[in-house]
């Protein structure tokens, strides 16, 4: 399960609970390229953290997320390459698409 705390005044997300191995799921995911604010280009193969499996995050870690992204603007979803957390930006969104497929996460 996910979790979050807050170190020295500053907020992180943080897997908690037992690790298991991979988890194997069919669901939505997503490609997209966005501009990050330093100008580079990104570009991501992710979930939505509503096409997670139900329990994978904790209430306050949903919390802290609808906070995140109220703060900032940006989507924080599951980066699939990169096994983690991570924010999309919409509004600099340059191209994107979706499909349905199986995929293995870490979490």
């Amino acid at each position: 399960m996910l979790y979050y705390k807050r170190v020295n005044n500053s907020i992180s997300l943080n897997i908690g609970g037992k690790m298991s191995n991979n988890t194997i799921i069919t669901t939505q995911t997503y490609r997209g390229t966005f501009v990050k604010i330093n100008g580079e280009s990104r570009s991501m193969r992710f979930i939505r953290i509503a096409d997670l499996p139900t329990g994978t995050i904790s209430e306050s870690a949903h919390q802290h997320i609808r906070h995140l992204q109220e703060l900032h603007g940006s989507e924080v979803v599951y980066d699939l390459d990169k096994q983690g957390f991570r924010s999309y930006n919409w509004k600099t969104s340059t191209d994107s698409s979706n499909a349905e497929e199986t995929v293995s996460i870490s979490i």
